[in-house]
């Protein structure tokens, strides 16, 4: 069986526990890892002995249509659901505040979160995996 290339978003305390539980699996290496924080994240991939330590733009560039693996899975999930309070999406389980209702320096980061790498990549996840309602749509920058 194939090994399962993986990438870590997040080098913070937690990381640790999850660099240990993959080491448990001869199927998993973990090839990345991201963090907002880029040194700290080189920082932890050196310590760890992975080959590549960058920001969480610099893993999705490579262009993968989904974080884990060839289709839609809890990775994907988990990481549009978490980014929906940045992100904000018009169209979600429950109404968010649009950036035009918001104050400015909070408008100004959810469309810096929306326009960023990683906000595209939740966007999109819920764009293509959420079942809307007829005639809406999803935020698309």
């Amino acid at each position: 069986m194939d090994v399962l290339k993986v990438g870590i978003i997040g080098c913070g305390k937690i990381s640790e526990a999850y660099f240990q539980g993959i080491r448990r699996y001869a199927l998993l290496q973990v090839v990345a890892c991201a963090d907002q924080d880029v040194e700290r994240a080189i920082r932890v991939a050196r310590e760890q002995g992975i080959a590549k330590g960058c920001s969480v733009a610099e893993l999705l560039a490579d262009g993968r249509p989904y974080l884990c693996g060839e289709r839609f899975g809890a990775a994907d999930l988990t990481f549009a659901a978490l980014s929906a309070a940045v992100i904000v999406p018009s169209v979600y389980g429950t109404p968010l505040p649009q950036p035009e209702l918001l104050p400015a320096e909070i408008a100004a980061l959810v469309c810096r979160a929306r326009d960023h790498p990683a906000g595209r990549f939740a966007l999109r996840m819920i764009a293509e995996q959420r079942h809307l309602v007829p005639g809406a749509t999803a935020y698309a920058s």
